[in-house]
């Protein structure tokens, strides 16, 4: 590089223990921030030199929840800054407690816990079983009627059984009854003696019989003799 002294310029190299010069000329400059602005998400810097450089990228305001919906079991998140929303897939619950009110258009479950008040237009799922075989017995204890048995969906039922029987013996006894896993239900109990073919109706409610429990008419006669049923049907709403 030229040096310059005095007006003195040597194109070749010069050796000094010491150089005093005001002016250094051809000399690279430092180039440093002196200082800038920002707008819109956008920094301008200004150096010594006058130039600026721009810095591009910045959020320019936080990003928060605006809204929320909940449709077809999705739950959307909405955004500012147009974020793009946030999604959910909610379908399925264990354990959900609410304390406050549910409003749906349909429940749809195979257990209400509680007495169910304020519900409307619950259909019970009714059962029915019906026959019309011939059966015999002799048992004085009492034994299932066959045909007679039900499963419950519910908890309460309106239980109804209506059946055509007779006798062998017109002095014998017979006694048709309810029971409930195995247990007789007492008030349904009807003990009847007669010569002819005869129709028996129960009529009880059962209650306490979760999903599951079974329900059977069961029948014994005091003999001698044979007992027979024909016709017969239990109904449970």
């Amino acid at each position: 590089m030229p040096f310059i002294a005095d007006n003195i310029i040597s194109e070749n190299n010069l050796t000094a223990t010491t150089i005093s010069a005001t002016t250094y000329l051809g000399l690279p400059i430092d180039i440093r921030v002196t200082g800038g602005t920002y707008s819109n998400g956008t920094a301008i810097f200004r150096n010594n030199t006058g130039g600026t450089f721009n810095v591009t990228g910045f959020v320019s305001a936080d990003t928060y929840v605006t809204a929320y919906t909940y449709s077809n079991n999705t739950f959307t998140i909405k955004q500012n800054n147009n974020k793009v929303d946030l999604s959910a897939l909610i379908n399925t619950m264990t354990g959900l407690t609410v304390t406050g009110s549910i409003s749906a258009t349909t429940i749809s479950a195979t257990t209400f816990y509680g007495n169910a008040s304020g519900l409307t237009n619950i259909t019970a799922a009714s059962v029915e079983v019906s026959t019309s075989a011939s059966v015999t017995t002799t048992s004085v204890t009492q034994v299932l009627l066959s045909g007679m048995s039900a499963l419950t969906t519910n908890i309460t039922y309106l239980a109804l059984f209506s059946g055509v029987f007779n006798s062998s013996n017109a002095a014998a006894v017979i006694t048709v009854s309810f029971y409930l896993n195995g247990n007789i239900l007492p008030a349904s109990s009807r003990p009847c003696q007669f010569a002819n073919q005869t129709e028996v109706t129960l009529v009880d409610k059962i209650i306490n019989a979760p999903s599951g429990s079974t329900v059977e008419v069961r029948w014994s006669t005091t003999g001698p003799g044979t007992a027979s049923a024909i016709n017969r049907s239990l109904i449970l709403i």
